[in-house]
């Protein structure tokens, strides 16, 4: 028995599709992602040193930081407690 000749077409079509969406969806879980982290001291490269910090991390990229009584922490957002660490520029 011979296969029709249009089953490789919808093999190559369908391993396409779902490489295309394994692709894009580590982007989109990251994108989502909002982490808290809190610092015992933050060091922010210009000189300055903030007591008791808290960096709010969404994705890759860092939306807010600040001291803890002035930086409110996101709802549903993972929270990272390194209270007894220093954090500086990288």
């Amino acid at each position: 028995m011979s296969r029709p000749a249009w089953i490789p077409t919808a093999v190559l079509c369908v391993t396409a599709f779902c490489a295309a969406t394994l692709a894009a969806a580590p982007r989109i879980a990251i994108a989502a992602e909002v982490t808290a982290i809190r610092f015992g001291r933050l060091i922010d490269g210009r000189g300055g040193v903030t007591p008791d910090a808290v960096v709010i991390v969404e994705g890759d990229r860092i939306r807010a930081r600040g001291p803890a009584s002035h930086t409110p922490i996101p709802s549903g957002a993972a929270v990272l407690d390194l209270s007894k660490f220093t954090s500086t520029p990288t």
